[in-house]
């Protein structure tokens, strides 16, 4: 088989063995493939050799040609496997050239074969040197882009587990800021109880001295009067005998001055618990601060540190940090978490001591671009030296100007102005003129160690035995008048200690309803920053999973191709084209691209976080115009715990004291008013009998007053005003209203009545007040009448 001619083998039309031959009734074979071909490209049935017409479309086929060049190609095969690999398969000779043309090896007998005639050739060894460069360049953008893919996915390990110290960190410093508001509950709590206590101390003590004294004076008494009945009781030679020298004592003995009421003496509720959750609030306002730029520090420069506040920033060690997309590529700087588009904005710097500091602002796409054009204006000082410098290329020196310590940045974006003024000097520093259209984020830089800030910014017998019963008479009357009012200091003492009891029960339940919320505030904060986390996390792993199989199937591609390269130079050429079609016909993944927003974000969560619970805390606080005075109430009255409501109860046993309502029964605002204006808003529900007004301040005092009282008032269904100086108007067929607004213009002399629901006025008195005036409620109804709160507004004011 070896002696036959290689054109034995070859098809006449691509001279290579053939490959399923087909015979014509010519008798000369050809490959079906090349056949159909040639006759597709002729339009008519020819043999290629002899050009005779064929009669079939579908010639038979050559089975014993095939099996021939089947059984060549084995031997060929077997020869090479039993020898080496650089044997030609059809002729069993060492390949030693490859074809350029056909991209192949061959052997010296293929070179002088007619299938290989005018072809070029190379000596294999220099062409798989071509060829291993060839390949190398087509494997070159793989290298590449497993490189690009293995970075990022660094970037995103590094990412992943700095989300985890973000928030372990951010997580720590959120548990601070909220003990801290705890920590000034608690210290707020323990001082007012504390004053609580510190006021029950000393009503208490005054009123054991006073009932002491009551007691020596009663004694005293008491002694002169069993004195005197023991003469009384005496025979009547001896009761006559006696009576000139008793009479003289009891006569000369002084009688003291009737014992007076102690004003103040029951413990002040309205003012320990009147709009306390209030005052707490108010006062809370000194351990929270605002600021109206927040640093953020996804934005801050590996050897910039920002404060755990988002308030500061100096230089520091150079940190790892991932390269997120935020972190600014132009400038070492640190930004601000808001960027602004529109409207006017300004912030203040202290600068401090530090020697070496940028302030301004940067626009935002001036962040992903290393050398913009334009984006970033800022004054700089450094070396002692003043700069105003822009990326434009304006620059100017501002020395000898003294280095400013606080320095406002006002930008007016609209009107194209960044202004710095020296707020310690009171002068423009300088001032950048430009349309701005790309967003501004506040823009600070320092090489120095110590802090550049954003400062906060700032709610009482019988002849002579009758005699001397009179003379008598006053003793018993001064003893029972103080043995009254010993009966009234015991009964006033022991409602103090009900009092204290009560009234620190409610500032405890006070207290802890802010504690609650706080710790569901924190609660929801944390679960918000956890969630995040996981969220964030679990994008991070998806990202760097998805990273790892683009990396695994490009190391694939690149070991594959790696070890083709390391092949003999013979198998390198023969499996060169399957090779190289690999690689090119392998898609090329698009680059990753960095992942926005990947980071914790820390300035949404630590962000003025005090400021903003605090600000938050109006929800659960409430501010009432006016404080109900439970000392005033009358003893068929009950007000409710947070001093706003008042509705009627089986009468209670309560001390005669002198803040009590003689004249009305009634419960009067724990605050007077005796110039200015006033208003407060009464809710009367579905009440059906109540008054509302003001009290004059000495009109408590006595049962029938000229005049002090000027009232609307609503029973059996008639609505009527009402006054003691005898005005009486009836404003019936008026509906009831439900929510009253009481206006008192002191100074004017009006008060006025509105229908707040009707948005009508319901009736308005005028008199020349001269008293001080207090808000007046009356209901014989078991249903609440309510003094309706206020909503609270919180207004950012800047430190001057």
């Amino acid at each position: 088989m070896s002696s036959r001619s290689d054109e034995d083998f070859s098809c006449p039309v691509c001279h290579d063995v053939f490959r399923d031959p087909v015979v014509l009734s010519c008798s000369h074979s050809f490959c079906k493939a090349c056949l159909q071909q040639w006759w597709s490209e002729k339009r008519e049935r020819l043999c290629p050799c002899c050009k005779r017409r064929s009669s079939k479309s579908d010639p038979p086929r050559n089975l014993a040609l095939k099996n021939l060049c089947e059984a060549r190609s084995q031997e060929g095969d077997r020869r090479c496997s039993a020898g080496s690999e650089d044997l030609c398969s059809l002729h069993a000779e060492k390949l030693r050239l490859f074809c350029l043309d056909h991209k192949e090896t061959v052997c010296l007998v293929c070179r002088d074969s007619k299938r290989h005639k005018d072809h070029r050739f190379r000596p294999v060894d220099e062409a798989a040197q071509d060829q291993r460069e060839e390949l190398q360049k087509v494997l070159r953008p793989l290298r590449d882009k497993r490189s690009l893919f293995e970075q990022v996915k660094e970037d995103c390990d590094q990412t992943a587990k700095h989300i985890k110290v973000q928030a372990g960190q951010t997580e720590r410093q959120m548990k601070e800021q909220f003990e801290k508001l705890h920590r000034f509950l608690r210290e707020e709590e323990e001082a007012r109880l504390g004053a609580l206590r510190e006021e029950e101390e000393l009503k208490s003590r005054t009123m054991k001295e006073k009932t002491e004294a009551l007691g020596r004076e009663i004694a005293a008494l008491s002694h002169a009067v069993r004195a005197a009945e023991e003469e009384l009781r005496a025979e009547d030679v001896s009761f006559l005998l006696n009576y000139p020298a008793a009479e003289e004592r009891l006569r000369r003995r002084p009688l003291p001055d009737d014992p007076q009421p102690l004003s103040g003496a029951l413990i002040d509720v309205a003012k320990h618990l009147g709009n306390l959750t209030f005052n707490i609030w108010n006062a809370m306002r000194e351990v929270v601060s605002y600021a109206p730029v927040i640093l953020d520090p996804n934005t801050a420069d590996p050897e910039l540190v920002v404060s755990g506040d988002l308030s500061r920033v100096r230089s520091a060690e150079r940190r790892q940090l991932p390269k997120n997309p935020e972190r600014n590529k132009f400038s070492c700087s640190v930004l601000g978490s808001q960027g602004f588009s529109s409207g006017t904005h300004s912030w203040d710097v202290d600068t401090g001591d530090n020697e070496d500091w940028e302030v301004g602002v940067l626009g935002e796409h001036i962040r992903t671009d290393a050398r913009p054009p334009s984006g970033l204006w800022r004054i700089l000082f450094s070396e002692g030296k003043l700069t105003a410098f822009s990326t434009s290329g304006s620059e100017q020196d501002l020395s000898p100007r003294k280095k400013p310590r606080r320095i406002r940045v006002h930008l007016d974006f609209d009107g194209g102005k960044l202004t710095f003024h020296d707020l310690d000097a009171d002068t423009l520093v300088h001032t950048f003129k430009h349309t701005f259209t790309d967003t501004l984020f506040p823009y600070m830089y320092t090489e120095s160690r110590l802090w550049l800030r954003i400062l906060p910014v700032k709610v009482g017998v019988k002849d002579q035995r009758e005699e001397l019963q009179k003379v008598l008479r006053p003793l018993r009357d001064k003893r029972s008048l103080f043995e009254q009012v010993k009966e009234d200091c015991d009964q006033t003492a022991k409602h103090i200690k009900v009092q204290a009891g009560q009234t620190e029960r409610q500032m405890k339940e006070q207290f802890e309803k802010l504690h609650r919320f706080l710790r569901e505030e924190e609660e929801a904060r944390l679960g918000a920053l956890r969630e995040e986390e996981e969220l964030k996390s679990r994008t991070m792993k998806e990202k760097t999973e998805a990273l790892g199989r683009e990396i695994a199937a490009l190391s694939h591609a690149v070991r594959a191709a790696e070890e083709e390269m390391r092949a003999e130079d013979v198998s390198f050429l023969l499996n060169y084209p399957a090779a190289e079609e690999r690689l090119r016909q392998r898609p090329l993944p698009d680059d990753p691209q960095p992942l926005s927003g990947a980071l914790i974000d820390v300035a949404k969560h630590l962000g003025n976080l005090t400021y903003n619970i605090w600000n938050k805390m109006k929800e659960v606080v409430s501010y009432a115009p006016v404080i109900l005075d439970p000392n005033t109430a009358d003893p068929e009255l009950v007000v409710s715990g947070d001093l706003s409501r008042v509705r009627s109860a089986e009468r209670r046993q309560l001390p005669k004291n002198p803040e009590r309502n003689k004249f009305s029964c009634s419960v009067l605002g724990s605050q007077g008013f005796s110039s200015g204006t006033h208003s407060w808003d009464v809710d009367t529900g579905d009440n059906e009998d109540w008054e509302v007004g003001v009290l004059g301040e000495h009109i408590r005092t006595d049962a029938r007053p000229p005049s002090g009282l000027w009232r609307i008032l609503f029973s059996e269904g008639k609505l009527t005003a009402f006054s003691t100086s005898g005005s009486e108007q009836d404003l019936s067929p008026r509906k009831k209203p439900r929510r009253i607004r009481v206006h008192l213009d002191f100074d004017g002399g009006k008060l006025t009545f509105h229908d707040l629901d009707a948005d009508t006025l319901v009736h308005t008195f005028k008199h020349t007040f001269t008293d001080t005036l207090f808000p007046y409620m009356y209901t014989e109804s078991r249903l609440w009448l309510r003094i309706l709160p206020v909503k609270v507004g919180v207004k950012v004011r800047r430190n001057p």
